[in-house]
């Protein structure tokens, strides 16, 4: 029973996400979306004079994931308090496991998809390739915090109007907290140890490392 009660969790969230509505949304959602995001970063660093504007294209790469992951959990809370499924899973439980782990997981397969089919479009027009391993090997990472963050926002899902508020307070400022526009090093010493404690903060340094 709670395994199936899992996977009903996952379809529906994958059937209910704006994302998955229908292959328009999944085209941008898996494609032009993250590829905007991750070009948006490239360029943002070369107007502010990165010291390695490539190397940001495998770290936004790295948000994107993360992003997705949390963006994708804020949304199907969302869209179940509206659709009231959210107040009968409340009311049955006060935390209900099966149903937080399969929109985790949904959230999760989208991201890592996305990240795949990304990384593959972006091998074609940057020369990181011996970055490649690192990247991926941060997916992991990139997914549980993702996964922390788009949890930690839905929480406003049950006292706010706007569900979205705090994922849009906190999303814009990830760029430069974990440094995918100016690596870590580039940053005053007390900033530097502040931030090292937000992940992926430190891990994408080892991507800047071997692009050298």
């Amino acid at each position: 029973m709670p395994q199936r009660r899992f996977l009903t969790s996952f379809v529906l969230s994958c059937r209910s996400s704006a994302m998955l509505a229908n292959k328009k949304t999944l085209i941008v959602s898996l494609f032009t979306a993250p590829i905007f995001e991750v070009f948006s970063s490239y360029f943002l660093g070369r107007v502010l004079h990165s010291p390695s504007p490539t190397h940001i294209v495998l770290r936004g790469l790295i948000l994107s994931v993360l992003l997705m992951t949390a963006t994708f959990i804020v949304m199907t809370f969302a869209h179940d308090r509206e659709t009231g499924v959210l107040a009968h899973i409340t009311s049955q439980r006060q935390l209900d496991t099966q149903y937080v782990t399969g929109v985790v997981l949904a959230a999760a397969t989208l991201a890592t998809a996305s990240g795949f089919v990304n990384l593959a479009g972006i091998l074609l027009l940057f020369p990181i390739r011996s970055s490649v391993l690192s990247a991926i090997a941060l997916f992991p990472l990139a997914l549980v915090t993702g996964t922390a963050l788009g949890i930690l926002c839905s929480l406003t899902v049950f006292f706010l109007t706007d569900p979205y508020a705090a994922l849009n307070l906190l999303a814009p400022t990830f760029p430069l907290i974990i440094g995918v526009l100016v690596p870590l090093n580039e940053y005053p010493p007390t900033i530097q140890k502040l931030l090292r404690h937000i992940p992926p903060a430190s891990s994408l340094e080892n991507i800047t490392q071997n692009t050298h």
